[in-house]
């Protein structure tokens, strides 16, 4: 299961591994250095588009949070994760929004 721990471990532990201070992380993501901490520590929660943002910049694989199947193809959640990427976080809501409705729609 996903938990607020987990997602915080996991980004601790990329950051790290790339000699990356959580100031220079935050910078890069726009958030507080004081919220990422948090965030590492598994005591707050990241929108999808900040998550988006430093899965990115850290290039952590998704897999690692058991997030995706293994069968579906990494190409469409690279491209799904690219154009989010270039939005600004409105769009981009909106866009995640969307993507949900189509989702169970088609359940």
């Amino acid at each position: 299961m996903i938990t607020k721990e987990l997602i915080g471990k996991k980004i601790q532990q990329a950051r790290l591994r790339k000699h990356i201070t959580q100031e220079e992380l935050a910078e890069a993501v726009e958030l507080s250095p004081n919220y990422l901490s948090k965030v590492e520590r598994g005591l707050n929660m990241l929108n999808s588009v900040k998550f988006l943002r430093i899965v990115d910049y850290l290039n952590i694989d998704l897999n690692e949070f058991g997030i995706f199947n293994q069968k579906k193809s990494k190409d469409n959640y690279k491209r799904m994760n690219d154009i989010i990427l270039k939005c600004d976080d409105k769009t981009a809501r909106l866009i995640i929004e969307l993507a949900k409705t189509v989702v169970d729609y088609t359940k």
